[in-house]
């Protein structure tokens, strides 16, 4: 074995501290020997196994002697294309960190947090694994680009690191996506959960023939499941959007009309700053362009080399900028910064080993910017707690030893955040260039985090899910798929009347009818109440400790009740909870019409402003609504409620209106409102299906005026990584006997898991409660009025609902009709239709009437369904019940 060099100095040491004399003698020698290959600095040694393949100074006489290096690799005569699958390429590899704290001191920096630039290294040095996997032998592959990394989770401890990864989009010709991802390690065959993913990011790896250096053809990739083939369809679509950004470059085009007229506002304010006549003058926090650069020069040591011998690791090229940009961001701020993500970093040629690599650094572009694109001025969201994106451009270069000419060998592009106000300014064209392509950067990113999914990619093999292996799951699924098989020799679904044509159930007349109801949920509480009150015997199980479902209440530290459950009535038309609500003298309110909303940045919109927005985006949704209902048979599945916003936002705000782009964007944003009626993204949502959703219609009786939203917040970045919407109701508007001082934020999908995560995790209530404070203290601390000082001010208690872990709620509340489904209609008619040959019915709010699919008056309604239904297998006729 070949001890670390810091363990070979220890043993050392030791040995003289033994000595009686503290002198060796002179003829005694102190020999260190090893002959295994040692891996390249830095990169985890289970990574390079298979890249080094002989000692430099070999490699460096062969090269003296004109001997090419793949020359020696046995190239196959021809070589294998056969399509591959995305579970051949897959690679895992566990880094040790929490059981070797000597390795960690390779991944560890000063603050005791992971090394960002070390992690890049070792993914680049997995995706050469992976892309060999695909490949096959007989191909030189390089590394051209890492096209995004996205940090999900930070870490907060250290403990062991599981890198993964696999081929993602591979069209056959010379270049593959490569996805990876970092996260807590877990057991062989146990998947990754959502909040334990550290980072994700993809690699862009070209083939090239050895010999000539020119691109050539891979294994085209093929995908077996739906899974697999929507990850196909993403890599294929980023590969187009990656080409259409490239035409849109600005080495190709000029700046687009309102980046021009930027470029001249802010030349404007740069006259002014330096004009004597001018009171403007240049704030201490608007720092030049040119004073941000840092720079460095090195020469590429042989112990940086790739598996091809010559040339230098991609992943060391990685770090360094990433480094460089980190203390780039460090020297702007004079703080430290906080990564926030990599944007497409390109590598354009070459490293060669003892060439000089000169790295420049520059803050290229600031958010909040110097100025809005319409000339207004920007502003911080919070003055005495300001924070700025920082996104740093690295441009590299390479010469030989004897400064020959210089080649560019890429761009590298990082987004930090940091804890002060600050702006860049740029003074030359040159600037202003890399100026308007940063701002760019940051708004696509912004708009690809928008879209990318929280919840970490599938695990990249066919390992199942343990709720795919359990029995209960697949006794489900073997139910609902013989129900279908049998339907599908039926010409129509049976009719609720024509029940009677089913075999009757038999009792004797001395013996009530015994049924047994699983769940005492809404929906299995009526349908009991129905049962008993026409002489069945009914015995109800229930797994919690409590009756009612979601429909619960619990009690304030100032003794006001709060439903947790479901608190919206949906419509107000013959609607059987409304009339409970009023038999029960329940105080019931509704929403605003008027809407609050903050921006992405914390300012709060104009009234007036934000009240268009919101129309604009509800005509959307009735829009949807109705094309779903008339179209439905002709949608493609595959078209979500997202598809038709991006549609319609362009016709409803033609670039023939004044901030046409902006106000896109924030109709967009507002569009995620959607997903808190689903509790799923809008780019889930199935056009096809659209018109199942919430359809009872009413009035509205009192409103509530405190509905509030904030919109893809980036102020909040460590606690919402994510950007996920808020929104909240305030309960003081209601009438005075039920109004209490309580905000009602609501949350679904990757956010839901991320906080419900940490709470389960807390021990106490005060630790809940504080950790709740503080994550939603960035949003309702914006709220008018609102002052840290006032005692009024600060939250007292705080209740949650944890839907999302809880084993016995199922898949959530609510109809989340999903794109790809081809007969939603027909599945939910099969539920509802249920197995009544076996003695099986189905209640609940998915197997409610469609116009209350997904609601608390659904799950009323088809309990009520299912005991008439039972009712009459056993030939009695049901008489009217009242609730």
């Amino acid at each position: 074995m070949m001890a670390s060099r810091n363990r070979i100095a220890r043993r050392a040491l030791s040995s003289w501290g033994q000595c009686p004399n503290k002198v060796l003698p002179r003829s005694a020698t102190a020999s260190f020997h090893t002959t295994a290959a040692p891996a390249t600095d830095g990169v985890y040694r289970d990574l390079t196994d298979t890249r080094v393949r002989m000692p430099w100074i070999e490699a460096f006489h062969k090269q003296q002697k004109g001997q090419m290096m793949e020359d020696m690799e046995d190239t196959p005569e021809e070589r294998d294309l056969t399509p591959k699958k995305m579970t051949d390429s897959y690679h895992r590899v566990v880094l040790p960190l929490g059981q070797d704290p000597w390795l960690s001191d390779t991944y560890i920096n000063s603050s005791g947090h992971i090394r960002l630039g070390t992690l890049l290294m070792d993914l680049d040095a997995l995706s050469g694994i992976i892309v060999y996997k695909h490949t096959g032998p007989g191909v030189t592959t390089v590394t051209a680009a890492l096209d995004r990394v996205t940090l999900a989770h930070p870490l907060t401890e250290i403990c062991d690191l599981e890198y993964s990864g696999q081929v993602t989009y591979a069209s056959g010709r010379s270049s593959v996506e490569i996805t990876c991802r970092v996260a807590k390690a877990t057991a062989e065959g146990e998947p990754s959960k959502p909040e334990d993913v550290l980072l994700t990011c993809t690699f862009t790896m070209v083939a090239l023939d050895p010999k000539s250096k020119k691109p050539v053809n891979i294994p085209k990739l093929e995908y077996s499941t739906p899974e697999e083939e929507r990850i196909y369809k993403a890599g294929e679509a980023k590969s187009i959007a990656k080409k259409e950004t490239l035409k849109a470059s600005l080495l190709q085009t000029e700046p687009n009309d309102p980046e021009s007229a930027l470029i001249h506002r802010i030349w404007l304010r740069q006259l002014a700053y330096h004009d004597p006549n001018n009171s403007l003058r240049q704030p201490k926090n608007v720092v030049a362009m040119s004073k941000t650069q840092l720079s460095t020069a090195a020469i590429m040591q042989p112990q940086y080399r790739n598996r091809h011998q010559t040339m230098i690791f991609g992943g060391f090229h990685l770090k360094q900028t990433f480094e460089l940009a980190f203390c780039c961001a460090a020297s702007f701020a004079h703080a430290r910064p906080t990564f926030i993500s990599a944007d497409p970093c390109t590598f354009r040629n070459p490293v060669p080993v003892g060439s000089v690599l000169y790295l420049t650094a520059t803050v290229a572009y600031t958010d909040p910017p110097l100025l809005e694109e319409d000339g207004s001025e920007p502003h911080q969201v919070d003055a005495d707690q300001p924070m700025t994106r920082v996104h740093v451009r690295v441009d590299s270069k390479v010469r030989d030893v004897e400064h020959g000419v210089a080649k560019p060998t890429g761009q590298f592009n990082y987004t930090f955040s940091v804890p002060k106000n600050l702006k860049v300014l740029p003074h030359t064209y040159e600037e202003y260039m890399m100026y308007i392509d940063a701002k760019r950067r940051v708004k696509h990113g912004d708009a690809q985090r928008k879209q990318e999914e929280m919840t970490s990619f599938a695990s990249f093999n066919e390992r199942s899910s343990k709720r795919k292996s359990s029995r209960i799951y697949q006794d489900l699924n073997s139910i609902h798929f013989s129900s279908l098989r049998g339907l599908g020799q039926e010409q129509q679904l049976r009719k609720l009347s024509t029940m009677d044509t089913y075999r009757k159930r038999s009792h004797s007349g001395s013996e009530k009818p015994h049924v047994g109801i699983v769940g005492a949920g809404l929906a299995g509480l009526r349908c009991a109440d129905i049962l008993l009150r026409h002489g069945f015997q009914v015995t109800i199980l229930e797994g919690r400790e409590r009756i009612g479902g979601r429909l619960h209440q619990e009690r304030l530290p100032n003794g006001h009740l709060v439903d947790m459950g479901p608190n919206w009535i949906h419509g107000t038309k013959d609607n059987p909870i409304l009339d409970i609500v009023n038999e029960t003298k329940t105080d019931v309110g509704s929403w605003d019409t008027r809407s609050y909303a903050f921006d992405e940045f914390g300012g709060l919109f104009d009234v007036a402003k934000s009240d268009m927005y919101a129309d604009i985006m509800w005509d959307i949704v009735q829009d949807a609504f109705k094309h779903s209902n008339e179209y439905s048979a002709e949608i493609d599945d595959k078209e979500s409620l997202h598809d038709f916003f991006m549609e319609k936002v362009v016709q409803k705000l033609p670039e023939t209106d004044q901030d046409w782009q902006m106000k896109r964007h924030v109709v967009m944003q507002m569009s995620e409102l959607w997903g808190a009626f689903i509790g799923s993204p809008i780019q889930r949502q199935s056009l096809k299906f659209f018109w199942l959703e919430e359809c009872i219609e009413g009035d509205d009786d009192q409103k509530v005026q405190g509905f509030v939203q904030w919109l893809s917040p980036a102020y909040a970045p460590e606690s919402n990584p994510g950007r996920w919407y808020q929104d909240v109701v305030e309960l003081a508007s209601l009438t005075p006997e039920t109004s209490h001082p309580t905000l009602l934020f609501y949350m679904y999908g990757a956010q839901s898991e991320h906080v419900t995560t940490r709470v389960a995790e807390l021990q106490t209530k005060h630790e809940k409660d504080e950790f709740l404070v503080a994550y939603f203290r960035p949003y309702y601390s914006l709220l008018p009025h609102y002052k840290e000082s006032d005692e009024r001010c600060q939250p007292t208690s705080c209740l949650s609902t944890a839907w999302s872990k809880d084993e016995l709620a199922g898949q959530g509340s609510y109809s989340n009709f999903q794109v790809g489904l081809t007969e939603g209609d027909r599945d939910i008619e099969v539920m509802r239709h249920g197995l009544p040959e076996r003695g099986l019915w189905f209640a609940g709010e998915h197997t409610a009437p469609f116009v209350a699919l997904g609601t608390a008056t659904g799950a009323y309604w088809s309990g009520e369904a299912v005991a008439r239904r039972l009712a009459e297998s056993y030939g009695m006729k049901m008489a009217e019940v009242s609730q």
